[in-house]
């Protein structure tokens, strides 16, 4: 079972794994407004997902549920509701699952307590733990793009061939 694991933002995560092979991760970023319009930019995402989707074959897209805040810019939450929104109409298209994951529960599996309180502590928690695993991300975007797959594949109860025990319980 492939999976495919997403952080969307401007500058999305991903990265991508089916037992057996190895992992592959990356980043993109879209340009910003207002250089381009919101449809130019949810155009660039949806084919950059749908030409993945295509290459991968993957059974499932998990990605980290937008959470909006209560000082969350209102142009910021339009636009992870709509990249979220994106991702379940291309993968209803390409008839792959599409699954929303709770970014504290995602956390929390990944690095076994969700209880930091600082963004910058989570951010760089997350980095450490991709280490561990023998990742090396580049940014934030493919740490939690790489926590988001890793929580994918315990919810699939798939065997985890990276080497280190699971973190906060799993299979």
């Amino acid at each position: 079972m492939k999976l495919i694991g997403l952080d969307l933002a401007t500058r999305f995560g991903w990265a991508i794994w089916a037992p057996g092979e190895p992992v592959r991760y990356g980043s993109v970023r879209l340009p910003s407004a207002p250089h381009i319009s919101i449809g130019d930019r949810y155009l660039r995402y949806a084919n950059w997902l749908a030409q993945r989707i295509k290459d991968e074959r993957p059974a499932k897209v998990y990605f980290e549920a937008p959470w909006v805040g209560p000082n969350t810019h209102q142009n910021t939450a339009k636009f992870l509701m709509g990249l979220a929104s994106s991702t379940h109409l291309i993968c209803a298209k390409a008839g792959v699952i599409p699954v929303e994951a709770n970014n504290q529960t995602t956390r929390k599996q990944f690095l076994g307590a969700a209880n930091r309180t600082m963004r910058a502590d989570k951010k760089a928690a997350v980095m450490s733990a991709c280490r561990l695993r023998g990742w090396e991300p580049k940014n934030n975007d493919e740490g939690d793009a790489l926590a988001v797959l890793e929580y994918a594949a315990t919810q699939e109860r798939l065997k985890l061939d990276w080497g280190i025990p699971i973190l906060g319980g799993g299979a």
